[in-house]
Formats: structure tokens, C-alpha cells, sequence
């Protein structure tokens, strides 16, 4: 046999889900994806009760930003990074997860 030619190959697929199976699957998903929204919250949450938060601040009795204000706080920009991606994740899944509960019959208007 030549180096360069190659038998195909039958591969064998899965069946596909049915829809009260997705709606099950989405769900834990969603479970999870919760959990992780909460962790990261918390995570942020124990950082801004610890730090004090000089982004923002009051002047003549208006809101006033720093300009570059998240250069200074690099720990800060990565737990606000890592929540912003959790909280896409959950976003997505929650659309998801009504979709299959749409598509399973379980959805109420």
C-alpha cells in the first residue's frame, strides 16, 4: 500500500438526543454554570469588602472616574475579567437551557 493513500474509515455516531434528554443535560449545565457565576461573585465580592475601590469617587457631589483606573489595580482587572466570563457562560447557557425546555414541552406562557 502506498504511504500516502488511506482506507476510509466508518465511523459510528452517537444517537442523537431527544429533547427531554437536552432538556436534562442543559439543566446540569445550567446547575453548573450557576455555581461558578456564585464563586466568582464571591471571589469579587471578598476582594471589594478587603480593598478599597479608588476607581470612583465623589467631587462637589458628582461621580468622578480615574482615567487608566484599571492599569492600577491588575488583580482587581483579572477577578473582574474572570467574572465577566462566568457570567457570559451563564447568560448562554441560560439560553440554552430555555431553549430545550422549549423543545421538550415543559415551557409555560
Amino acid at each position: 500500500m502506498w504511504p500516502f493513500e488511506s482506507q476510509p474509515v466508518e465511523v459510528e455516531t452517537a444517537p442523537p438526543l431527544g429533547p427531554a434528554q437536552h432538556y436534562r443535560e442543559s439543566q446540569t449545565r445550567l446547575a453548573a454554570a450557576k455555581h461558578e457565576l456564585a464563586d466568582a461573585t464571591k471571589v469579587r465580592a471578598c476582594y471589594n469588602s478587603e480593598h478599597h475601590d479608588l476607581r470612583t469617587a465623589r467631587l462637589d457631589g458628582h461621580r468622578a472616574t480615574c482615567v487608566n483606573a484599571m492599569f492600577m489595580y491588575p488583580e482587581l482587572q483579572n477577578i473582574e475579567r474572570d467574572w465577566r466570563e462566568k457570567h457570559w457562560q451563564f447568560t448562554a447557557t441560560q439560553v440554552e437551557f430555555k431553549e430545550a425546555k422549549k423543545a421538550a414541552g415543559l415551557a409555560t406562557y
